[in-house]
């Protein structure tokens, strides 16, 4: 199997490059530094060249809706020289004033753009009313909801920076006791893997990549400051209260078709992970 990632200086690229590092496995990465992903020839000049099996397309701008819309119209153009295509969504598609817990796939619904103007949920949702409605039939649209894991922008993810903030001798903290569907990044990319290597034909062309169930976020410092060998009491919460937001998504179509259960890798065990990665790569730097 020959794998092609797009979009390889991200968070999600980063992480497959470490997930393979001592693998036997032909794969090849590019980012936009080497190839513009929004240009509509570049990615399938390179699809021609490589033929890959896979292509794991992870490239999103935060802030511009007109690269990321270009950037799925390239990959369009470039399926044709591909085998499948797994495209990192996101559960923002649902757009965030329609939450509800445990959504799934069928809940997506286009007459429910998000409510603001922020590019990346504008972005996720014109995406996926897009890939709906497209004739192109071999690319599948993954939702995930609360990734985490090394290379994350740490100064804003809610795990990573309570870390940080731990090393650094400063105290955890949230504001609000939200609920969110964490799922560490090496269970996502064990999940590709296994569509990738099923011979089982997909009968959807959308399916949530995730834990199946939110978790408070006091719960989840809770644990992994007791992982630190810290005290939860030390926690500083503006509202302990849990309060109405629940993001989330249902993982049942994906582990029923592929008679596969996502791994979790609890927030105790991927604690000592982000703490390597923090401590190597951004506190003694």
């Amino acid at each position: 199997m020959i794998i092609l990632v797009a979009g390889s200086s991200g968070f999600v690229g980063k992480n497959i490059r470490r997930f393979f590092f001592d693998k036997k496995q032909p794969i090849h990465f590019i980012s936009r530094d080497e190839c513009d992903l929004s240009d509509l020839n570049e990615l399938s000049r390179i699809c021609q060249e490589l033929k890959p099996d896979l292509l794991i397309h992870c490239a999103v701008s935060l802030t511009d809706t007109h690269n990321n819309l270009m950037m799925y119209l390239a990959l369009e153009r470039a399926a044709r020289y591909v085998g499948r295509i797994a495209m990192i969504g996101s559960g923002a598609e649902y757009s965030f004033q329609r939450y509800t817990p445990e959504m799934k796939e069928s809940y997506y619904d286009i007459n429910y753009p998000p409510d603001n103007k922020d590019p990346y949920h504008i972005s996720k949702h014109l995406i996926a009313r897009l890939h709906q409605s497209s004739p192109v039939s071999n690319i599948y649209n993954f939702r995930v909801f609360g990734l985490y894991g090394p290379y994350e922008d740490y100064t804003r993810r809610l795990i990573s920076n309570n870390i940080y903030s731990y090393l650094t001798q400063s105290r955890m903290k949230i504001s609000a006791n939200h609920a969110f569907d964490y799922l560490y990044i090496d269970d996502l990319i064990s999940a590709i893997m296994v569509f990738a290597q099923s011979l089982t034909k997909p009968s959807s062309r959308v399916y949530n990549l995730c834990s199946g169930h939110a978790d408070r976020f006091l719960d989840i410092l809770s644990e992994v400051i007791v992982a630190l060998g810290g005290d939860p009491s030390t926690i500083d919460v503006d509202s302990p209260q849990p309060t109405n937001t629940i993001y989330s998504g249902s993982n049942l179509l994906f582990q029923q078709e592929f008679k596969y259960k996502i791994q979790q890798t609890s927030y105790a065990s991927a604690t000592p992970l982000l703490v390597d990665w923090l401590e190597s790569q951004v506190i003694k730097s």
